[in-house]
């Protein structure tokens, strides 16, 4: 406010409302604002004094009624969404509801006289500013301190303490907070603008920042803008402070990415939650963001090794198979030269050299099937499960009329499944049940039931029966029971456990030696249609 403008305060009202005229609703919020940031140096120094003073002290005491009135004080600023009077007549009444906490609050300053310290002069200075506020309506500048400034200890720090970057143009802010952060481990940077705030940014490791939104040279939504348009700064969290009457600067900052916020005048216990709250959030997205990098990486991996596996899958079909059949058409050649020469032991061995080719054979194809229900993808559609069934059971008429079986299956419905997938498994399981027959003719029984979840395939045999102890054995790669008298790899089960479990269901059996076995697995219903996926 200029100096003609001051000398017609004397005049009372009439001298107050010639003051203002100029710039009434600008200035006078301007004004708002600028009040918390003295209450704020009040606050904090008098609380921070209050902790060194002796029990019991007029010092003690004086910094008690000091922190009672700045509070109350601070009650008489806008609340959080209160309405801001910024007319002449709010004005006034804001300085009238102050004037009595303020000279309550300079009243108590002549018992701080023996404390020497910079703490001091720098609540006189606020207290100064505020009188001269519900005096004449000005807020001018706090007056440097005259004595020296002295270094405060920062608190112990911890191995991987957080590092908290201050963006505030007042200095006395600055120190507050730092002092108050510096006691619960922090390590602290300080900025004075908005442009060292980016610099100390770009050149420090920062874990946080508290940034304040009213600044001269870019305000803090500027600052928080370039620092979340940056890939290397915008996971850093920041905390915005403001004034609690300016709950629109505070959502616009939410809104471009702060984490939280804080009003002023600051509150220790409150910033240090916050603060704690931030940094733990951002610990945890941390953990997240390596837990996600990890899992691409395995993710990766996996990707390569299914390749690899594709490619070994293609070896086996045609590299591997290659040696197996020369092997067998050498020794059936062998077999046919030498015919009426060769004795019963030579004939021997030839066809043991056969029949392992022919296991060779079998191996092969059966680890090609395994790869390919491991890698191979599911397709959805819709199965009428009776016309598979019938093309399945034709497909095996030659074995079912080898082994004199009997296959029945009850009425089957239509559902949305993997076709091929279905197909596979029972064709497995069939196979399987006139495989392991006893010496009665085979009877085999499919039936496909609707539970609440699943639906659940049965494949039930009056064969052999299974051991207990190998129920769960059965499903594991190359387990086999019955030795070479009965031919086979080990691998079909598994083939079967391998493509249930793609598909979201698990598979078991149940049996009873010299009796047969059921043979179940499941698949879960669709999430749309309620039939199987």
């Amino acid at each position: 406010m200029s100096r003609q403008t001051v000398k017609n305060r004397g005049a009372g009202t009439a001298g107050f409302s010639l003051m203002l005229q100029p710039r009434v609703s600008q200035d006078l919020s301007r004004l708002r604002h600028g009040l918390r940031t003295p209450l704020n140096h009040i606050l904090g120094y008098s609380e921070m004094l209050l902790e060194g003073a002796p029990a019991g002290s007029a010092a003690g005491e004086a910094l008690r009624t000091i922190i009672a009135e700045a509070q109350r004080a601070c009650d008489c600023l806008p609340a959080a969404g209160g309405n801001n009077d910024n007319s002449e007549a709010g004005m006034l009444s804001l300085r009238s509801d102050m004037r009595p906490h303020v000279t309550a609050m300079s009243d108590q300053l002549p018992a701080l006289a023996n404390l020497d310290n910079t703490d001091v002069d720098r609540m006189k200075s606020a207290v100064s500013q505020l009188m001269l506020f519900v005096r004449s309506g000005e807020l001018a500048p706090a007056a440097a301190a005259s004595v020296t400034p002295r270094v405060h200890p920062r608190g112990d720090q911890q191995p991987g303490s957080a590092r908290v970057l201050i963006v505030d143009e007042d200095e006395n802010n600055r120190d507050i907070l730092r002092r108050q952060l510096s006691r619960h481990g922090y390590d602290v940077v300080e900025a004075a603008s908005g442009r060292a705030a980016l610099r100390a940014l770009r050149g420090n490791a920062i874990d946080a920042v508290l940034l304040d939104l009213v600044m001269g040279d870019i305000n803090g939504l500027e600052v928080l803008n370039a620092l979340k348009t940056d890939e290397h700064l915008r996971e850093i969290p920041v905390l915005v402070i403001s004034a609690a009457d300016e709950l629109g600067a505070v959502a616009a900052s939410i809104a471009r990415g702060a984490e939280d916020y804080l009003f002023k005048p600051f509150d220790p216990v409150l910033l240090h939650a916050r603060l704690s709250a931030t940094l733990e959030r951002k610990r945890l997205r941390d953990q997240e963001r390596t837990r996600n990098a990890a899992l691409e990486r395995v993710t990766a991996a996996l990707k390569r090794s299914n390749e690899d596996l594709q490619r070994f899958a293609y070896a086996a079909s045609h590299d591997l198979q290659a040696p197996v059949r020369t092997v067998t058409a050498y020794l059936q050649l062998l077999e046919r030269r030498l015919g009426p020469r060769l004795n019963e032991d030579e004939r021997e061995m030839i066809a043991f050299a056969q029949g392992a080719a022919r296991r060779m054979h079998t191996l092969i194809q059966d680890l090609l099937t395994y790869s390919r229900a491991s890698t191979a993808p599911c397709h959805l559609e819709t199965v009428d499960c009776e016309e598979l069934v019938t093309a399945l059971v034709d497909d095996l008429r030659s074995i079912i009329e080898e082994a004199g079986a009997t296959v029945t299956w009850d009425p089957m419905p239509r559902l949305v499944a993997d076709a091929t997938g279905i197909r596979q498994v029972l064709q497995n399981l069939l196979t399987n049940a006139m495989k392991y027959r006893r010496e009665e003719p085979p009877h085999v029984h499919l039936s496909l039931i609707r539970e609440s979840d699943h639906w659940r395939f049965c494949v039930r045999d009056n064969g052999q029966g299974i051991e207990p102890e190998y129920t769960a054995r059965i499903f594991e790669m190359f387990q086999r029971l019955h030795g070479d008298d009965i031919p086979g790899s080990g691998i079909g089960l598994a083939i079967c456990q391998r493509i249930v479990d793609r598909r979201g269901g698990r598979i078991w059996v149940d049996s009873e030696p010299g009796r047969g076995s059921t043979f179940c697995f499941t698949l879960p219903f669709h999430p749309e249609t309620g039939a199987a996926a």
